[in-house]
Formats: C-alpha cells, sequence, structure tokens
C-alpha cells in the first residue's frame, strides 16, 4: 500500500487548529481532516487536497515544545474547506463558529454527542472523525477502527493502542448547539502528562497548556482572547529563556452575524502569514493564503455533485482550481481539480502544469456501493504527461477481522458487523503493482503500511 508516500503529521502530541463539525454533513464527501486510506495531493508541506472530496486541508507548525519519549507538545493551525453545516438545504449557512475563526479551531481532541446511547464520534485535532461502536468484548466500552477504545465513564476516558490516555473532562455547548468534550489531560505511559484548562467564554477557547516533565519541570502555553464580542482567538504566549508571543488578527465574517474569520497570524519573529476569503457563494471559504514571503496561493470552490449510486446524489462545495503566484505576483502555474470523471463517475482527474494525475475510487459514482467499509478506497492511480502514461499503481482491499457487532449505514448500503484496522476505513491493501513506461513490477506487502508514528497505529 501507498501509506509511505501519504502525508501525515507527525504525531506525538498535536494541538492543531481545525475545521468545525457538521450538523448534517455527509461523512464521505463532507469528511475532514487526513484519512491514512486516502492519498491526499499535496503541493507543499503544508497543502493538502483530498482528491475524492475536494477538500482543502492546511496545516502549520506555531510552536513544539520537546517532550520525554517522543511525547512532544505541537501546536499547529489546521484549515478545512468543508465548513458549511448543511450546504444542500441551506447554503452558505455556516457551522460552528470556533473562537479560532470560520474553518479553523483549536483543541486537542473532543467527544461530539457526548450523552447519546453511542457516543461520538470522537473528533481529533485534524478534524477527522472516528465513529465509536460497541466492542464485542461485553466490555460495555466503545472502540474506533483504529483500535481507539473509549470507556464511558465519568469523565470519558480513551485508550489509544500505544498507551495515551485522553479524558474529557471539559463539557460544553460548542455554537452550532452540539454538546462536546473536550480534552482536559492526556497521559503517556512513561507518566508524562498535558494538562489543558479552559475559558468560561467562549467555551471552546483554550486558556493554558501545561506540559510536565516531571522532577519539577513544568512548561505552560498560555491563550488570550480578543475581549470583543467575537472571542476571537488573539494571542499564544510561551515564556522559556525568553518570551515568544503568537499574534492572530480575525474580522468578522461575511453576511454571517457572530462568526469570525482568521485574517492574519504574526510570529515573534518574521513577517506575517495572511489569508483572506470568498465574498461569493460559496462564502467565507479560504480564497487566498499569502506567505511571509509574499508568495500567494490562490483556490477557488464550486458546488459539485457526488454519487453513492445514482440514487444517492451528495451536494458539496469542492475546490475546483488552484493557482500560484511568486512575491511579484508572477503566475507559477494552475492545477485544476474534476470530480466524478469517467462513465462510471468515480474518478478524479487533477491537471497540473507538468503533468496529469487520475484517481479511481471503490463505492461511489453511478454503480451503488457494496460495502460501506470500501467507500472512497483509492482503486488505481495513473500519472501522465504530454506523452503519455507514466505510472499506474494499483490496489486491492480486504476486509479487516471483526471488531464490533453493530451495523453500520451509508447511503444506500449497510454493513453488518464492524472491521477493524489500522487503518479508519476497516481495509487494509492487498496487492499493489506499479509501471513505470514500460515496465511492470508487483509487491505483496506483510502488513498494512502504517506509519509508526499515526495516531491510529500502535507506538
Amino acid at each position: 500500500m501507498k501509506g509511505e508516500r501519504r502525508i501525515y503529521p507527525v504525531v506525538t502530541l498535536a494541538l492543531l487548529l481545525l475545521c468545525a463539525p457538521a450538523v448534517a454533513d455527509n461523512e464521505i464527501f463532507d469528511a475532514r481532516g487526513f484519512n491514512p486510506n486516502r492519498d491526499f495531493f499535496s503541493q507543499l508541506p503544508y497543502e493538502h487536497i483530498d482528491p475524492l472530496t475536494g477538500d482543502l486541508l492546511l496545516t502549520f507548525t506555531d510552536l513544539v515544545l520537546p517532550g520525554n519519549a517522543g511525547f512532544d507538545l505541537k501546536i499547529q493551525r489546521t484549515y478545512n474547506s468543508k465548513i458549511y453545516r448543511n450546504w444542500p438545504n441551506q447554503g452558505d449557512t455556516l457551522d460552528e463558529d470556533s473562537w479560532a475563526g470560520v474553518g479553523w479551531t483549536l483543541h486537542l481532541g473532543r467527544v461530539l454527542n457526548p450523552s447519546g446511547i453511542t457516543p461520538g464520534p470522537i473528533e481529533m485535532p485534524d478534524g477527522s472523525r472516528h465513529k465509536l461502536f460497541l466492542q464485542n468484548n461485553g466490555s460495555g466500552n466503545f472502540i474506533t477502527r483504529d483500535f481507539w477504545v473509549y470507556v464511558n465513564q465519568s469523565p470519558p476516558l480513551l485508550r489509544l493502542p500505544n498507551g495515551v490516555t485522553y479524558t474529557f473532562n471539559k463539557l460544553a455547548t460548542v455554537s452550532s448547539g452540539q454538546q462536546a468534550r473536550y480534552v482536559t489531560h492526556i497521559q503517556d505511559p512513561f507518566s508524562n502528562t498535558i494538562d489543558v484548562e479552559y475559558m468560561a467564554t467562549p467555551a471552546d477557547g483554550i486558556l493554558t497548556i501545561t506540559q510536565d516533565l516531571g522532577s519539577a519541570k513544568v512548561r505552560t502555553v498560555t491563550f488570550a482572547e480578543d475581549g470583543t464580542s467575537l472571542h476571537g482567538l488573539a494571542s499564544m504566549t510561551y515564556v522559556g529563556d525568553q518570551t515568544h508571543v503568537w499574534q492572530y488578527g480575525q474580522t468578522q465574517a461575511t453576511n454571517a452575524a457572530g462568526f469570525k474569520l482568521l485574517r492574519t497570524v504574526t510570529p515573534p519573529v518574521g513577517p506575517q502569514w495572511k489569508y483572506d476569503y470568498t465574498t461569493a457563494s460559496p462564502l467565507n471559504e479560504l480564497g487566498t493564503l499569502t506567505t511571509p514571503n509574499g508568495g500567494q496561493i490562490t483556490y477557488s470552490y464550486a458546488e459539485r455533485t457526488f454519487y453513492l449510486g445514482t440514487n444517492t446524489p451528495v451536494r458539496s462545495p469542492a475546490v475546483i482550481t488552484r493557482n500560484a503566484y511568486d512575491r511579484g505576483g508572477t503566475p507559477v502555474g494552475t492545477w485544476t481539480y474534476a470530480f466524478m470523471q469517467g462513465p462510471s463517475q468515480n474518478q478524479t482527474v487533477i491537471t497540473s502544469p507538468c503533468s496529469t494525475t487520475k484517481y479511481t475510487f471503490l463505492g461511489v459514482g453511478n454503480q451503488a456501493p457494496t460495502a460501506v467499509w470500501s467507500i472512497g478506497l483509492v482503486q488505481k492511480k495513473e500519472l501522465s504527461d504530454a506523452g503519455g502514461l507514466l505510472e499506474t499503481e494499483a490496489f486491492s482491499w480486504v476486509k479487516s477481522a471483526l471488531i464490533s457487532a453493530a451495523s453500520e449505514t451509508v447511503g444506500p448500503v449497510t454493513d453488518a458487523g464492524i472491521g477493524g484496522s489500522c487503518r479508519p476505513s476497516g481495509g487494509k491493501a492487498q496487492r499493489l503493482t506499479i509501471r513505470h513506461e514500460h515496465s511492470t513490477r508487483s509487491s505483496v506487502p506483510q502488513r498494512a503500511a502504517c506509519l509508526p508514528n499515526h495516531p491510529s497505529c500502535g507506538a
């Protein structure tokens, strides 16, 4: 499988600014965050576009504080472009207004619907969501496809396979009206800890993060909000040998009273990052990114209709064009993204200045999916240029062993029994075939190609 070429955040402990959850979104085509079964199309280290959904995912690291045994504290800013509450019925109506701005939030992890018969999903810092299913062992606990075990006690506890535990002891009602429990304590197997204290207003605002290294060595990162009616993130401060302050500038969103947009991020040293947003529908999407050295990337969006079989259309905004400019404003190149292509409407074609990449997916398009676990998996990836086909990668998948007797329905298909894997989709690559020009080779991996530092895998 092609996991080694995908781009993931380095996971020791990541604190991300991520997108907010939708109330009536589609869990396939409105999905956010990293998915280890997706081959994100990345032109820059911090930029990732999901070729299945058209989601724009941006990740920026502001601060890293090394910890014992690799238990680092990383503070990152992450943006997801799936920002609407219910696009097919409510159009530009925004979903959650996080304190870090539309499309961005700041948390170390949270559990949505914590009081439900089946709580969850668990939302991780990159915006990815992990469903919970009643565990097969009769314990009454819940489990994700990543083998994370959720103990529905008071306060709830999440156990990862690598021994890290999360405690969710902050109950809050977010701006979308949903209840959520936020992480307050994280501990690794060696008793290194990180504690999170929250503000009274806004409900998701973090006041301090404390990293305990043992032997009375403690580091604290503090945050402040802007003091206005927007209650937006204004600053982050870390005092080490010197005082380091990051400043965040936010303004009112277009035609969305009470919602705010992150406009600038000023690091302790150096120029700002700048962000501008769309003023025509789809509204308030991140439209222009200006780097500290003056280069720019622009994005355009449009509604696209995706399919889970011809009887299950899903309308959702997606990135359709990316343009890059140097610091003088000279165009560098244009990238276009075409979704639901081919006779089966299960392909995405990405055209860049030098090449074309075509993805073929399982379980989407005009043929109804046959199993939930396989929906959206990459079946084939083809790279070509003006001279013809350069490379083909083909994938075969098998369902993993059952972890729950629960059933799961997505669109027109229901799975009876939930398969688990170190990959969230519940499948693993069985065979990989790669062709370079006129040569072909095949390999059979011994196991799913998990990145050892990915949070869904054990240490």
